[in-house]
């Protein structure tokens, strides 16, 4: 069962966090919010797209952990962005974005919007306001 975040009203923007690991996933909310963002996290695909589609408008960033470039992490990347291609996807993951845009199929110069882990705080704070920014 899914649980209701505690979306403040005129929060925005606000971020959801889809990482496969509830524990990373609730670390990230918190640096986020250290950082000034409103965020809230899901472990499962379904759970971040009926977040998704329950917040539509408040959303505005999905950071989605890769752990390893497989197809799991190509299912997760291909549904958000066919389902809310309006949201901006930052890619979290160890794998360099080169060997990421091969297994997504993607050209070498296509968009993508990469955080490698690990990263410190003030990297991820930075590539949030770049996504969000890029997507304004």
């Amino acid at each position: 069962m899914i649980q209701e975040p505690n979306i403040p009203q005129g929060a925005s923007p606000f971020i959801l966090v889809l990482d496969p690991d509830p524990l990373m996933g609730a670390a990230t909310v918190d640096l986020l919010e250290i950082g000034g963002f409103a965020a809230v996290s899901a472990s499962r695909l379904d759970e971040a797209a009926q977040l998704l589609r329950q917040h539509h408008g408040q959303l505005r960033l999905i950071l989605l952990a890769i752990n390893n470039a497989n197809e799991t992490g190509l299912a997760r990347y291909t549904y958000l962005k066919s389902h809310f291609a309006h949201i901006a996807l930052i890619c979290v993951t160890p794998t360099r974005i080169n060997r990421l845009k091969y297994m997504f199929g993607l050209e070498p110069e296509a968009p993508l919007l990469h955080l490698r882990t690990p990263y410190q705080a003030e990297a991820l704070w930075a590539a949030v306001r770049q996504a969000l920014a890029a997507n304004a």
